[in-house]
């Protein structure tokens, strides 16, 4: 193996690529809510919560992704029925 530096374009899309990602994966799954009847987008609120205080928490990007749809869907069949 080489011991090569990684190109810096690969470094900063390894630093900025998960969070851009992470967004584009909000704002596509927030889109088609609907504030006006119940349960008024509070599961989505709370899922979206969940997943930005996880990530920034533990800077991965599969925890996130993995506790908002777990949430999501505890609030949906058990909370929000």
């Amino acid at each position: 193996m080489n011991n090569k530096e990684l190109p810096h374009i690969v470094e900063y899309l390894g630093d900025n690529l998960p969070p851009a990602i992470m967004g584009l994966l909000l704002i596509f799954s927030l889109k088609d809510t609907n504030i006006k009847i119940y349960p008024y987008s509070i599961p989505e609120l709370i899922s979206s919560l969940i997943i930005i205080s996880s990530y920034y928490y533990r800077k991965n990007s599969l925890l996130p992704i993995a506790l908002g749809t777990f949430f999501y869907i505890l609030l949906i069949q058990y909370v929000f029925v």
